[in-house]
């Protein structure tokens, strides 16, 4: 009889994990990279795995999600991290608990702000280059329902008092949210593509974006603009323009991106062209061609992708 009385007491502690929908997925990433006078790699391309569940409450979604990753900073040891025999870290972050309903979403824990939610339309390059004017991660995001079809809308925050969300008594620096932070965002459908608008203000730092994407007959182009202020009278702009075109399980593109001090001093001025071939299921493999005219370099590219 105790026997039969443990089990039902145990049960009724792991009934709610089995009500629960848990999903489980990831990505791995290498590449061989040659850059010009360095000597050549292998990269890792960001490898992780990811932890989710969901279920219905009372009429609401509440999902959850985490992403365990490595930190490739060999030989480094921290409090928060744990380190494995080469020196490689494994961490947590993305964590976050999500709300949906009929009114919207609410979402807390490392999550996107209102400014990261949307855009990144020319960071188009399997590997090198990316728009920088997109925005960081927020501790806090509400996306309302409006009722109006092609139209979204997030607004992000996170607290004065720090970045981390992790317990009060450790430190975490892959949260990646941004303290004493706010943004929004916007974006709509329009006919053949898209388009938004955003900000976020970090301090004193703010960054406003927008951008276009519109697609035909395969082909894929999409421009982005952003003013970036550090807060101590600096003053960057940038820009970004790619072209993609897509036949059957092959994707040829290209990608432009250039950021200006407002003193001319150039910050970026990368061009990449690549070739993105879909082998099957969700494996790709490439090949990106990118070159640094601020730097003065070349670099390649030949890499393989799986996400599961």
């Amino acid at each position: 009889m105790k026997k039969i009385i443990a089990l039902a007491v145990a049960g009724a502690f792991v009934a709610p994990v089995y009500a629960a929908d848990v999903t489980v997925g990831g990505s791995m990433e290498f590449a061989f990279k040659t850059v010009d006078g360095s000597q050549d790699s292998i990269t890792d391309g960001g490898n992780e795995l990811i932890i989710g569940a969901s279920e219905e409450v009372n009429g609401l979604t509440v999902s959850t999600s985490m992403v365990l990753g490595l930190d490739a900073i060999a030989g480094e040891t921290t409090t928060e991290n744990t380190d494995d025999a080469n020196g490689n870290d494994v961490f947590a972050s993305a964590m976050n608990i999500t709300v949906a309903g009929a009114f919207g979403t609410v979402a807390v824990g490392d999550v996107s702000g209102g400014l990261d939610s949307y855009g990144d339309y020319t960071d188009v390059s399997p590997a090198g280059a990316g728009f920088d004017g997109d925005g960081a991660d927020s501790a806090l995001s509400f996306s309302p329902n409006l009722g109006i079809d092609g139209l979204s809308v997030t607004v992000g925050w996170s607290p004065e008092g720090g970045a981390n969300y992790t317990r009060d008594d450790e430190q975490d620096d892959d949260s990646g949210v941004a303290a004493d932070h706010t943004s929004y965002g916007i974006s709509y459908n329009i006919a053949g593509g898209q388009i938004y608008a955003g900000n976020e203000e970090t301090g004193n730092a703010s960054v406003s974006a927008m951008g276009i994407k519109y697609s035909t007959m395969g082909m894929t182009i999409a421009y982005e603009a952003a003013t970036a202020e550090d807060g101590a009278g600096d003053e960057d702009d940038l820009r970004g323009i790619s072209l993609t075109y897509k036949m059957d399980n092959l994707v040829l593109g290209m990608e432009l991106q250039k950021e200006d001090d407002d003193d001319g001093t150039v910050e970026q001025d990368e061009q990449a062209v690549f070739a993105e071939y879909n082998l099957g299921s969700n494996v790709d493999i490439y090949v990106v061609k990118l070159d640094d005219d601020k730097a003065g370099t070349e670099t390649n590219y030949v890499g393989i992708e799986y996400n599961f």
